[in-house]
């Protein structure tokens, strides 16, 4: 008889189970769940108008029906669906384990189809999210080392700054997620646009500023949004403009620069 080997994701960690290798009968709703109030602990599944399951979750009480999820899940829902799909309590009058256990299982069966970010089956090319890891750390590393040399030499750490960013591509378009996970991610790349590395950036400026070179810090600030402009919507975005318009308008008070309406916008 063959050892059957089964790893699985549930809420207290990363589980390993050994068995026989039989082959296991596929799940499938049970009949007597309440669909309409489910009792104690329940495994739910939401499905599209076909009734191909995209989401399997666990809860209690009206869990099933809340719309507090995942981003993606509500791209799909929204953009894929037009909002519309239908719940279903796959069984219920669980303890909250059994439901975890359960929980775990459906996804295992139904992976290659589901949004769950949290997903033992995601479909990744782990060489190339490999690659991205170690260029991404590999770079991180530079932005730290330039943070530590910025007291003995501004120059130096506002060049190390610009390879930093400069370096960023390398890895950022690096797609290592499959099947319909990376579809969704793909889509929001579309829409919003990629994330850098905002750290480098607002070091950069600071540096720059510091050294009397806002016009130069402007120029940086306008490359790299326009490369990476999901970085606008964070607070840093907002702090690296600020402090680059407070330096420009030092400049002109002094009478060596002149800000131009362009470094304004």
């Amino acid at each position: 008889m063959s050892i059957k080997v089964t790893t699985r994701l549930t809420n207290r960690g990363i589980e390993i189970s050994i068995g026989a290798d039989d082959p296991e009968q596929p799940l499938t709703p049970d009949p007597d769940a309440d669909q309409k109030n489910p009792r104690r602990n329940y495994v739910y599944a939401h499905m599209d108008a076909g009734g191909k399951i995209f989401y399997v979750g666990n809860g209690a009480k009206e869990r099933a029906w809340s719309t507090d999820r995942h981003p993606l899940w509500h791209r799909y829902v929204e953009g894929h669906l037009a909002g519309h799909y239908r719940v279903c309590i796959l069984r219920d009058n669980l303890s909250r384990e059994e439901a975890e256990d359960l929980e775990a299982s459906w996804i295992a069966q139904c992976s290659p189809d589901l949004v769950n970010w949290v997903n033992m089956g995601r479909d990744l090319d782990y060489k190339r999210l490999e690659l991205f890891h170690t260029l991404r750390n590999a770079n991180r590393s530079l932005i730290q080392r330039a943070k530590a040399m910025e007291k003995a030499d501004l120059e130096k750490a506002a060049s190390e700054y610009v390879r930093a960013i400069n370096a960023i591509g390398q890895y950022a378009s690096i797609t290592y997620e499959k099947g319909l996970i990376g579809q969704l991610l793909d889509e929001e790349v579309q829409e919003f646009g990629r994330s850098g590395e905002p750290e480098a950036l607002d070091r950069l400026t600071l540096c720059l500023t510091k050294l009397g070179r806002a016009e130069e810090a402007v120029f940086h600030v306008r490359s790299y949004f326009s490369l990476y402009p999901l970085d606008l919507q964070l607070r840093a975005a907002e702090c690296i403009q600020k402090r680059v318009d407070k330096a420009l308008a030092r400049m002109a008070k002094a009478g060596t620069e002149k800000p131009s309406a362009e470094h304004r916008n």
